[in-house]
């Protein structure tokens, strides 16, 4: 049996949802088993307020995922904000690196939607930070001064307080 805050909950982080909700309150409740207070309370939410505020839950899940991947977002219209409304509206990731996780799912999502605008190194970042592997490398491609393309290898270490990052310049 569900409750209030559980419900709520799922309605702000589930845009499908909030759609269903909007077409028919009552309709989009079924699925789950609410009591009767919780089902009226409910019910009398206004979908444009739920929407509202799961707005500004989103921009502030964006502003998180910007700070780790500030480069890969200056590339985007808007910075990304509508691409990371597109990605995210239906898509909630939770757990113990979820800014890390989020960020990476919207790389990987930007990777098939926009080719070529997401920074390797910041992918990277996150694909180390994620998987809890002591050290890994990479392969990557990085600006110079001169606005050229120049190839460079990551190295990542993890000790036990805290990950390091290496980059070695190749020069051709």
């Amino acid at each position: 049996m569900a409750d209030f805050p559980t419900v709520l909950a799922r309605l702000l982080s589930d845009g499908a949802l909030r759609d269903a909700f909007a077409a028919s309150r009552k309709a989009a409740l079924e699925e789950f088993s609410l009591g009767e207070g919780d089902q009226q309370a409910l019910e009398n939410l206004d979908p444009e307020d739920l929407e509202f505020q799961a707005e500004i839950l989103l921009r502030k899940r964006f502003d998180r995922v910007r700070g780790l991947i500030p480069n890969t977002c200056r590339e985007l219209p808007g910075e990304g904000w509508s691409d990371f409304i597109d990605y995210a509206r239906c898509r909630w990731l939770g757990g113990e690196f979820a800014p890390q996780n989020d960020a990476l799912a919207f790389c990987r999502y930007l990777r098939m939607k926009r080719p070529g605008t997401v920074a390797g190194e910041e992918e990277n970042r996150l694909v180390f930070a994620t998987s809890g592997r002591r050290w890994a490398g990479f392969w990557v491609w990085f600006w110079d001064g001169n606005g050229r393309r120049r190839p460079a290898g990551q190295v990542f270490f993890r000790s036990r307080t805290r990950i390091r990052e290496f980059r070695i310049r190749l020069t051709l």
